[in-house]
């Protein structure tokens, strides 16, 4: 039976890295926004510490690892909740990043699960290729931030979604997001020529930009114009393998946060 949660919840990846801090602070802004609770989860890969001669030095060296890492996430979620007034909880847990990822996301059941994004590579908290597994084995909304864009006022937020219609989803942070000021942009591949409306219709507040490339091309092109439409947050619905979507292309083209919503 799923466990009932008494507010929105968000957990949030973290290797203490600067990308984790942006993650973090997006976090927090999120959880404002819809009054929620913010969770920080690191995994300590077991492997180097495997090549300890015995079980008293390898768990004298568990216990001095849990030791210094909770005292690295005191300092960073400290300064967190200074800067956004939201507390952060922390846990972490030794063994394969994957299978404890999972198995975390499982028993918490968040609505919203955040990591970051470095140098335009995925954070991979020591597993590789984490947010390709995440996005395909974890029914959870995702929120990959960028390695250098923060979130900050979410009522004058560019906002852009892929498709042509914004799909319905349980995730109230959409409801949320469409209140901006700014027109939605909409980007979609389709067997038409590129519609793009460079004066924006006072009443309407929507942008469509649609390409007729095929494959690689297509991607190319859209993550193109996501970047020159100075968007600032693209939302992507999360879909079955019925409807499959180029979102790891999109992922790994563009440096803005990505909302992967079901």
């Amino acid at each position: 039976m799923e466990k009932k949660k008494n507010s929105f919840s968000i957990l949030v990846l973290t290797d203490f890295s600067e990308s984790s801090r942006i993650a973090l602070r997006n976090a927090a802004k999120f959880a404002k926004l819809v009054n929620g609770r913010v969770d920080a989860y690191h995994v300590r890969s077991l492997q180097a510490l495997t090549e300890e001669e015995n079980q008293v030095s390898l768990s004298r060296r568990r216990r001095d690892q849990h030791v210094e890492t909770h005292a690295v996430a005191e300092e960073m979620l400290s300064r967190i909740t200074e800067e956004e007034g939201v507390n952060v909880q922390f846990s972490m847990d030794f063994g394969n990043v994957k299978n404890c990822v999972m198995n975390k996301v499982n028993t918490a059941h968040p609505d919203l699960l955040i990591l970051g994004k470095r140098k335009s590579k995925i954070l991979n908290l020591l597993g590789d290729r984490l947010t390709q597994f995440v996005i395909e084995n974890c029914n959870t909304s995702l929120l990959i931030s960028s390695s250098h864009s923060e979130l900050h006022s979410f009522s004058d937020l560019s906002l852009g979604f892929y498709g042509e219609t914004i799909e319905k989803s349980d995730l109230n942070i959409i409801d949320h997001l469409q209140e901006t000021t700014n027109p939605i942009k909409y980007f979609g591949i389709g067997n038409q020529s590129i519609k793009v409306n460079p004066i924006d219709e006072p009443k309407k507040k929507k942008r469509s930009f649609i390409f007729s490339q095929e494959g690689e091309k297509a991607v190319e092109a859209l993550t193109s114009y996501v970047s020159r439409t100075n968007t600032q947050l693209f939302c992507i619905p999360k879909k079955d393998n019925s409807d499959p979507q180029p979102v790891m292309q999109m992922v790994n083209r563009i440096d803005v946060p990505i909302l992967i919503y079901k």
